[in-house]
């Protein structure tokens, strides 16, 4: 998560590239001004009304006003009210979130919930789906908000195409994006390489073609 204030804007006209520096003491970001429009006017009228302003991500940028988040648009029109304790840049067309109750959910552009605050731990999305925690336990979610992995694993890892690896006391399972499970937890190490899974087995190396 970039957590970069934009505190001042700096460039020439003769230059699409401009300099946002920090607050917090950090180096700054450069910002291409021809992917946005008037980026300029956008930029300053955030710096005088938000506390705090993150980087765009697909079209979106989190800002918060006291000690609340929400979402501009690429015009500079809030389309996502301050209402957030804590929140994700946009990724797959959804952000996470957190409300007061501290549990963290999943909103699209829209501001609807994907899915309501419930997570200890809502991770932004990667390849089709969302890792979440809860009760020390992971698993992870789809774009239709549905918990295809079950929150039983020590921990995932979620590859290109959803791939996802799961580990459960020391060994590891695969799951494809449908919810599937390819593999059951039973191995020593699981790798992903174009579209082949490279398995552990006893000692012994197995593939799976994906």
């Amino acid at each position: 998560i970039n957590s970069c204030a934009y505190a001042q804007m700096g460039g020439s006209s003769d230059t699409n590239i401009i300099l946002i520096e920090s607050t917090g003491g950090g180096s700054g970001k450069l910002l291409d001004r021809s992917l946005y429009e008037d980026s300029d006017a956008v930029l300053e009228k955030a710096i005088s009304q938000y506390d705090e302003m993150w980087d765009y991500c697909e079209g979106m940028a989190a800002v918060k006003v006291g000690k609340l988040w929400g979402f501009i648009d690429d015009s500079g029109k809030i389309v996502i009210q301050p209402m957030f304790v804590w929140v994700s840049n946009f990724s797959d067309g959804f952000a996470a979130v957190c409300d007061d109750s501290t549990y963290q959910g999943y909103i699209d552009k829209n501001g609807k919930y994907l899915i309501k605050p419930k997570y200890g731990f809502a991770k932004p999305f990667k390849h089709g789906l969302g890792e979440v925690k809860l009760n020390m336990k992971y698993g992870a979610v789809d774009k239709a908000g549905r918990e295809i992995i079950p929150l039983k694993y020590d921990d995932v890892n979620i590859f290109e195409n959803g791939f996802t690896v799961t580990e459960l006391s020391g060994m590891y399972g695969l799951y494809d994006i449908t919810g599937k499970e390819l593999l059951k937890p039973e191995y020593d190490n699981i790798e992903i390489k174009d579209f082949i899974a490279i398995y552990t087995d006893h000692g012994k190396k197995k593939e799976l073609k994906l």
